[in-house]
């Protein structure tokens, strides 16, 4: 069952990607709220990737924790293009963007912590 949603929503992947439907020129502005929806794509694709087990199989899993991981990253990634992302979440995702070395990325967490509870 998870397979074929997974080959569903890469199916609707690929049209909406030779539809043209987003630009990276766009904001979210431009973006009809008919189409928004779409952009939900990768995410319901993660989702589905990521529910996938494979007892015994390791590879397999690993695959498709590499495939969830990869179109989450998308999902973020368009959605802080548009201007769609938290000043929080943006941050974090800039966070796992940029490779920030551990320590920074601990004295990052913490101040954002201290932030949201004030």
């Amino acid at each position: 069952l998870f397979r074929r949603g997974i080959s569903w929503f890469r199916l609707a992947s690929d049209l909406i990607d030779r539809l043209a439907l987003f630009s990276t020129n766009e904001d979210k502005d431009d973006i009809p709220t008919s189409d928004m929806k779409y952009l939900l794509t990768p995410f319901y694709l993660g989702e589905l990737s990521s529910g996938i087990n494979a007892p015994g199989s390791p590879d397999v899993r690993r695959g498709a924790v590499t495939e969830a991981v990869a179109a989450y990253s998308t999902f973020l990634a368009s959605c802080d293009r548009y201007g769609l992302l938290g000043e929080c979440a943006a941050a974090v995702h800039g966070e796992l963007e940029g490779g920030m070395d551990p320590q920074t990325a601990r004295a990052a967490k913490i101040a954002r912590f201290k932030r949201e509870k004030a």
